[in-house]
């Protein structure tokens, strides 16, 4: 059973969602597993907003397998969103966005964490997708401190004219065709709380 994540609940028409993890959803572009409870409040929380929609696809996979060597602690959460193109060059089966609960597993090939949210279509460019993810983990995972990553390509931060300083920014989305600049970097912050001097 999955629901949306609007304030209604309501039930989605999902296939198989366990096994290698496939959802489908007919009802709604996105589907989310039901989280048993908050979890306790841990020291740390680790958001990763991993942004394998470009050429880095082939390094997503080989990167969440090299989280579940640690996986996630009594002490620490891990929470990975993670894009793929739709025709990816790896072997996986799966394309678009999902979100993970990320468990210790010794499998170097599969991923075994559970998948707890899944779209098919998200922009992986967007300060707003990015800014709901971190939203979600502090609601989901709490913890006395959070650190945010954001795996992607990143091309500097400084403000300028003329060519070389149109696409400044990070999180590049090839299949949107956007990213995030550095002024919807202090968005994200600002909408999920976060006061930056």
């Amino acid at each position: 059973m999955t629901f949306n994540l609007d304030s209604k609940a309501q039930i989605l028409d999902t296939e198989e969602i366990f096994g290698n993890k496939i959802l489908k959803d007919n009802a709604a572009e996105q589907a989310v597993l039901p989280i048993a409870a908050k979890t306790d409040k841990k020291t740390l929380t680790v958001m990763v907003f991993k942004n394998a929609k470009n050429d880095l696809e082939e390094f997503g996979h080989l990167d969440m397998n090299e989280m579940e060597k640690v996986g996630s602690t009594e002490k620490m959460n891990i929470v990975v969103e993670y894009g793929r193109l739709k025709n990816p060059l790896t072997p996986n089966d799966w394309h678009g966005v999902r979100r993970y609960f990320v468990t210790k597993d010794k499998d170097e090939e599969i991923i075994n964490s559970e998948v707890l949210w899944y779209k098919e279509k998200a922009d992986m460019g967007s300060w707003e997708e990015l800014a709901d993810f971190v939203i979600w983990s502090k609601a989901n995972y709490p913890a006395e401190k959070y650190l945010l990553i954001v795996w992607n390509h990143g091309n500097g931060w400084k403000k300028g004219t003329g060519i070389k300083f149109l696409q400044k920014g990070i999180s590049f989305d090839d299949e949107t065709g956007n990213h995030i600049s550095t002024p919807g970097l202090r968005k994200v912050f600002a909408k999920a709380g976060y006061e930056i001097g």
